[in-house]
């Protein structure tokens, strides 16, 4: 294939592919974290469906950009937030999409250094701004890419805005009319299987075959939810959380 003819596809077509992979990422992340719905397993999958469609969005990403600096079109407002003095805001909003989803890959990578200095919630913030990134890529795609006029396009942005949306309420939906009681939940992406959990709350955590706890998903009893919270503090990976998890009644 000419390189020209890929760079043209780069330019044409590599910010709305950017867009449609973010979304997946950003839908696959919600999934994962859907604790009431999904075995470990599962998430485990959700999980590296999130990483791997983040990975297919940066790479994307870094082709359009690289195809409009060919094409001396937005060099430098390509890479530099609202430089461009044609379309400071729209332009720019593309160049901080990109910084702001390499921040949030960034974050997604150093987690488990987060997590060795027991920060989880600092991570959840940084990350989190992956969430203003696929905003600003809407927004920039929308506006300041392929033409308005375009049936297909305007349906396509449509849809990516539906899926980001739906799942969110989807999860509240779930929750809404049942009740709150205390269990167990863990991150199995961080769990290494030390067994201090089961050691200080055997009577809802024990040690499986394979080396790694099997917890209990019953409510954990009032005369237990000390030694549960405990537990969960102490994890030396922060796997181990005690969370209101919502049951139909």
């Amino acid at each position: 294939m000419p390189f020209h003819t890929l760079l043209g596809f780069a330019d044409l077509w590599c910010g709305g592919i950017a867009l449609v992979s973010f979304t997946g990422a950003v839908v696959w992340g919600q999934v994962s974290v859907g604790r009431q719905v999904l075995t470990p397993r599962h998430r485990l999958m959700a999980q590296a469906a999130h990483r791997a469609t983040g990975v297919l969005g940066i790479g994307s990403l870094a082709l359009h950009v690289i195809a409009k600096i060919e094409y001396g079109r937005a060099a430098p407002a390509a890479v530099v937030p609202f430089a461009d003095p044609h379309q400071r805001f729209l332009a720019g909003l593309g160049a901080l999409a990109l910084w702001l989803m390499v921040a949030a890959a960034v974050t997604g990578a150093a987690r488990s250094a987060f997590v060795a200095r027991r920060h989880p919630g600092r991570w959840r913030l940084l990350h989190g701004v992956a969430y203003l990134g696929w905003c600003s890529s809407l927004v920039h795609g929308l506006k300041a890419g392929q033409p308005e006029s375009s049936p297909w396009v305007t349906a396509g942005y449509g849809a990516c805005l539906l899926a980001v949306v739906v799942v969110p309420v989807w999860r509240a939906v779930r929750r809404a009319g049942a009740g709150t009681d205390d269990r167990f939940g863990v991150d199995w992406t961080l769990c290494d299987g030390h067994g201090l959990c089961a050691g200080m709350v055997p009577e809802l955590i024990r040690i499986g075959p394979d080396g790694y706890p099997f917890v209990s998903t019953s409510p954990i009893p009032p005369y237990l939810a000390a030694r549960a919270q405990a537990a969960a503090r102490r994890c030396p990976t922060l796997a181990l959380r005690v969370e209101g998890i919502r049951s139909g009644r």
